[in-house]
């Protein structure tokens, strides 16, 4: 894997999988209120919070994964992986109003953004921990 370290320039091809998780994310979250299941039991332990976590995270580092493949430096790469996670928490933000503003049974939640904002946190901490050399 050196061997393909010797740019400091991004394929598009290792964005594929973060663009097609966004695609997959966005879709989700602009799905009617109705077509969600509902587990009374899971509402209670507030496990959609956990779901909005995780989705979060690993959007995150789908989107720090292409930094394996340059030889950016560390610093530079920090830099950018707090920028990914901050347009994370952004995107985070926007579904909220989306999901308000659609009128498709779904409401702005500030515990989703709250959880959103920890998802991109650990994301943030993941990548920094083990995307960096």
């Amino acid at each position: 894997m050196s061997g393909l370290k010797t740019s400091r320039q991004i394929q598009f091809l290792y964005f594929i999988p973060g663009l097609l998780w966004w695609g997959i994310t966005l879709w989700l979250f602009t799905l009617p209120g109705t077509t969600v299941p509902a587990f009374p039991w899971l509402a209670k332990l507030h496990a959609d919070k956990i779901v909005h976590l995780v989705i979060f995270a690993l959007w995150c580092c789908l989107f720090y994964w292409p930094f394996l493949y340059t030889s950016i430096p560390n610093t530079e790469r920090k830099r950018w992986f707090l920028l990914i996670a901050l347009l994370g928490l952004t995107y985070g933000i926007a579904i909220e109003f989306i999901q308000r503003w659609m009128n498709t049974g779904r409401a702005f939640e500030i515990a989703d953004v709250l959880a959103d904002g920890m998802g991109c946190w650990l994301g943030y901490w993941l990548g920094k921990k083990y995307l960096l050399q």
